[in-house]
């Protein structure tokens, strides 16, 4: 999603690095190791966290994102592929769709040749090209725009009366999965008497009002939308995410080769992935990228006709 906090090691000790993995962040100076278990109500917000770590000798962490953010959200960084603090400034980022941890089981590299800008390119793509999140996010109640154009007759779950303008589609707000409140022009409705398809509310006979208004700030919701990281869509969006910085990743050591006079032989290079016997050649890792963007779903808009 985005950057979380940068943190460097500027003391005389030969090495710093850190990693996170299963909620604990492990920071190792010197031959001193430091572990901050980030589900601890002492570490489990940022501003938290980056406050212990900035206290530390030597290290300086300043926090970019809110400091309200659950710590639980940082991406992993494998114990086998550390990021080095003290050679580099190095930025950990947050709920994205992939991890250093998954792209340097593949590459063999630490984490700081991974850049956290990388990643945030790589979710940006992904939710550009088909149009849906694929991580639960939730919103608190919040004034929307109804739009006329969004409106609909559903007469899908019908019954016992005939529907007009029922059926509200929240273009903002793709695969919605749980309502928690909904008020449609002043009334407040009952969020069971909603049918959610998709990203659209359908208001079933039982609700307090049946029909949509159009108009600025017509509604009121609270919801929780988007694909689960542990659904299938939602592997699949990571396994994307990674993909698509593989490439970005052997592009970089392709032109960074180049500018130093060296023979480049390795844009076909064999990457073998840690947990599979198969090899992935740059020409593969292209044909799985495309028959993931077939499974991925794609953002569809109700049509009139």
């Amino acid at each position: 999603m985005a950057e979380a906090f940068r943190i460097q090691y500027t003391g005389s000790q030969s090495s710093a690095t850190m990693y996170i993995e299963n909620n604990v962040l492990t920071l190792t100076i010197g031959a001193s190791t430091t572990t901050y278990a980030l589900t601890n109500a002492s570490y489990d917000k940022l501003a938290e966290l980056v406050t212990a770590l900035d206290a530390v000798t030597d290290v300086v962490c300043s926090l970019v994102a809110a400091g309200t953010t659950s710590s639980s959200l940082l991406n992993d960084i494998s114990k086998d592929y550390k990021a080095d603090i003290k050679t580099y400034i190095y930025t950990a980022g947050y709920s994205n769709y992939t991890s250093p941890k998954k792209i340097c089981s593949i590459v063999r590299r630490t984490a700081d040749k991974i850049q956290q800008s990388w990643l945030d390119e790589a979710d940006a793509f992904i939710e550009n090209l088909t149009g849906h999140v694929f991580r639960s996010t939730t919103i608190s109640a919040t004034d929307i725009n109804v739009p006329s154009g969004d409106i609909h007759t559903s007469e899908d779950y019908a019954y016992l009366y005939m529907p007009s303008c029922n059926a509200f589609t929240l273009d903002q707000y793709p695969h919605v999965t749980t309502l928690t409140t909904l008020t449609v022009n002043g009334t407040s409705v009952t969020p069971t008497y909603v049918i959610i398809d998709g990203n659209t509310l359908i208001l079933s006979s039982d609700a307090e009002t049946t029909t949509w208004i159009p108009g600025r700030a017509k509604a009121n919701v609270a919801l929780t939308y988007g694909y689960p990281a542990t659904s299938k869509e939602g592997i699949l969006a990571a396994e994307y995410a990674t993909l698509y910085i593989l490439q970005t990743y052997m592009i970089k050591e392709l032109m960074d080769a180049k500018l130093s006079g060296a023979t480049v032989q390795h844009m076909d290079v064999v990457i073998t992935e840690g947990t599979s016997s198969e090899e992935t050649t740059r020409r593969e890792i292209i044909s799985r990228m495309a028959e993931i963007e077939k499974s991925l779903p794609k953002k569809q808009r109700f049509a009139l006709g």
